[in-house]
Order: C-alpha cells, then structure tokens, then sequence
C-alpha cells in the first residue's frame, strides 16, 4: 500500500482511494525497504524477492507508473531482481543518477545463520534506467561485528557531480579518504553545494 500526504504531512485524500494505493505485486515481493519518486512521477520500490533456493533472496526493485501500475519496461515485466553474493539479500537504498542509472544500496550476509549478522556484505550496485544489467561497483564485508548485531542501518546519497556516496555501521565511502572503522555511523546528509557532509557516530 502506498501513501501519499501533502507538504504538511496530511494525508492527500486525491490519491488512490482516500490517500492510499493498493497495488498488486507478486507474492513472492516484498519491496518495503526502500522507495525513490522519479522527475517523470514513477517510483521506484525496492527489497527482496524469496527464492527457493538456500540463498533465502535476492535483491529486488519494481517500477511503478505514476498511476501506480508496474512498469512491463523494467526490469523483467516491472520487476528487477539482483543476486549479489551472499544469503538474504535486500536492497536496502535507491537513488537515480543525473544519466539514469540506479544506484542500490544492498545488505545480505556472507554466513546463514538465522539468528547471526557477524558477517554480513553491503554492496553498491549500478543498474541501467530500464532495469537491467546489474554491475557491482563495491562492496564492505563485516566479519566481526558480534552475533545478532545487523548491519540495518544505511544510507545512500549522492554529490552535486552525481557520484554516490553509501554510509554502514563500518564506515562512509565514496569519499577520499574513506572513514572506516569499528563505528556506528548513523544516517548522513550531503551538502549538494559543496560536497560535504555530516554523520553522527557512536562507539568511536
């Protein structure tokens, strides 16, 4: 379901049927992990699809139309779906580039165990405007973080030149030098004028 409010954070009762939108996705879908709104009003939606196999899932983004139907021209029939390595993957950020490419943020772990993040992978992958051609660009491995604690907390954000810059528990990259380290850095906000940015950081 789909919400949309006004600038006042009201509930916009134009939309769908009293402010919400009801769409049909596969079953297998879970997209409630991240969401962009495109220039042309599309969305983006963004999570993970279940697989049968001992991988769990693997990444998954849907384009929507502005009248909330999925795109047939994304991806396979409006869905993308991304296999990076590792077990549970979901995409976890979305921002589009100033040529049209995506960048997704993704999460997924490098050991299964259901109960245990220890080592876990956060991967930046680029993915053509019409949802195809997934190309890994980095990823940072965690391998001792402690059982049980989950690397949930990312972000992704991009500079004024429309380079990414991708945030973790591990560190910020895309700058230089990057800020690594066995931190808690939380979410970040990028100055689109000048470039920098500011971060909260816990543990340091």
């Amino acid at each position: 379901v789909l919400t949309r409010t006004d600038r006042d954070g009201l509930i916009d009762a134009g939309y769908g049927s009293l402010g919400h939108l009801t769409i049909a996705l596969p079953a297998s879908l879970n997209v409630a992990t991240a969401a962009r709104r495109l220039a042309d009003g599309s969305i983006l939606l963004g999570g993970r699809r279940r697989v049968t196999s001992g991988e769990g899932s693997v990444g998954a983004v849907v384009r929507l139309d502005p009248q909330g139907r999925l795109d047939p021209g994304f991806g396979e029939q409006g869905v993308a779906t991304i296999d990076v390595n590792g077990w549970l993957d979901r995409v976890g950020a979305i921002e589009s580039l100033p040529d049209g490419r995506l960048a997704l943020l993704l999460w997924s772990r490098l050991q299964y165990n259901y109960y245990d993040c220890s080592e876990d992978q956060t991967t930046l992958v680029m993915l053509d405007a019409d949802g195809r051609n997934p190309r890994v660009e980095s990823a940072q491995e965690r391998t001792s973080f402690g059982a049980g604690s989950c690397r949930n907390q990312m972000t992704l954000q991009l500079r004024s030149d429309g380079t990414p810059v991708y945030g973790n528990e591990l560190g910020v990259f895309g700058i230089t030098p990057a800020l690594p380290g066995n931190w808690r850095y939380g979410p970040f906000v990028i100055d689109p004028q000048l470039g920098s940015f500011f971060t909260t950081v816990a543990g340091a």
